[in-house]
């Protein structure tokens, strides 16, 4: 672990990287890693300022994913899965999009699990960064992932608003940033209950992508299905994890 920003939560084989929803945290994948197989090598980021991390606050999309790539490239596998949850999926989309267009690492067989996430352009005119402290507690509430000890206490959550309002400059930023049709395995993960996310999101993201979306239904999921539902989202994942080592061994057979 570097400057708290990546961390190791389980050892295994297989890999898991797992980027953070808005104001989310490393810790936020403890109960994913300690559920999921143990055979599965888990590591979650912590992005600057966030929880325990003690590198500065960015509100700049580019300069997150280049810390990123840094901190990721010394121990990235060849058959990672990375996984992204709402905001983290976007993250997730351009951090492989640098790999791919660096070239230092083979990340062909890398795959992209998109959970709970709308596409970059959903973020071009909202400008929920820009919202009063009252109107954007009011909207951070809607998405179902604040803990209820800061729900109780305002001025604790207040506490927390600049990191809340750099990501939602991250996402809005993300809307400008240049894309390029990734070829990679990809799984779009919902929720058939996310009130944030529609199932039209899954369709949106078809141009992002030159391989076809697998999409996996977290039935009776909200927008944080990965809490309430955690059981059946590492029951997706290993399945997931078996494919891909399925495809691998009928790819080595050929060869």
């Amino acid at each position: 672990m570097k400057n708290g920003m990546i961390t190791k939560l389980k050892s295994g084989e297989n890999q898991i990287i797992c980027f953070p929803y808005l104001g989310g945290y490393s810790s936020a994948f403890l109960n994913f890693a300690s559920t999921i197989n143990s055979d599965i090598e888990v590591w979650a980021i912590n992005p600057p300022a966030h929880s325990r991390s003690n590198l500065k606050l960015l509100d700049n999309l580019d300069s997150l994913i280049e810390l990123y790539y840094k901190e990721i490239k010394g121990i990235i596998k060849r058959d990672s899965i990375f996984f992204g949850h709402s905001m983290g999926g976007i993250g997730a989309y351009f951090l492989l999009q640098k790999f791919i267009q660096l070239n230092e690492i083979d990340v062909e067989n890398v795959t992209l699990v998109l959970s709970a996430c709308n596409i970059p352009d959903e973020f071009k005119t909202n400008n929920y960064s820009k919202l009063n402290d009252k109107d954007l507690i009011d909207h951070l509430i809607t998405y179902g992932g604040i803990p209820e000890e800061l729900l109780k206490e305002k001025s604790l959550l207040e506490y927390f608003l600049p990191v809340f309002r750099a990501d939602f400059k991250i996402l809005e930023d993300s809307a400008n940033l240049k894309y390029y049709p990734l070829k990679n395995k990809v799984y779009f993960m919902w929720g058939e209950c996310d009130d944030i996310v529609p199932i039209n999101a899954v369709f949106q993201w078809d141009r992002y992508f030159l391989s076809d979306i697998e999409l996996i239904i977290i039935k009776n999921g909200q927008h944080m299905f990965i809490y309430d539902k955690a059981t059946d989202v590492v029951n997706s994942f290993e399945e997931i994890i078996n494919k891909n080592m399925k495809n691998l061994t009928l790819c080595k057979s050929k060869k």
